[in-house]
């Protein structure tokens, strides 16, 4: 989340990103494991997604409904729907700290959203 104060986060270090247990303050990285400076810090994405072809359920209930009245619910059974499953890993590493957090996937368009938002944190961790 973009702009939003973690909790824990004083007011004098607004947070500017946060991803998963991972807040990113103005030149500081807080996570459960511990703090460090953003600057020199190494970021990564590991992206554990995958795309399924499933059957939804109402199709799979009008076929087998209308099956023994006609043929007309054979091809509901052919009917699939694509889903996006998995999670995606980030891990970042400071000078005192290593820390990784799997944030679930929402969408195709998160994972987009997840990398830019690593890019950006590159970036300023020059």
């Amino acid at each position: 989340m973009i702009g939003s104060m973690a909790e824990g986060a004083t007011s004098s270090q607004p947070t500017v990103y946060r991803l998963g247990d991972i807040t990113v303050a103005d030149d500081l990285i807080i996570t459960p494991n511990g703090n460090s400076p953003l600057t020199g810090s190494f970021w990564m994405v590991a992206d554990h997604t995958r795309t399924v072809s499933v059957r939804p359920r109402w199709a799979t209930v009008v076929a087998v409904a209308t099956l023994p009245i006609c043929l007309i619910g054979v091809p509901f059974w052919f009917i699939r729907t694509k889903r996006h499953e998995g999670n995606i890993e980030v891990r970042v590493e400071g000078e005192s700290l290593k820390h990784f957090t799997q944030i679930p996937v929402e969408g195709h368009t998160h994972v987009a959203l997840v990398r830019q938002l690593v890019d950006q944190l590159r970036f300023l961790a020059r």
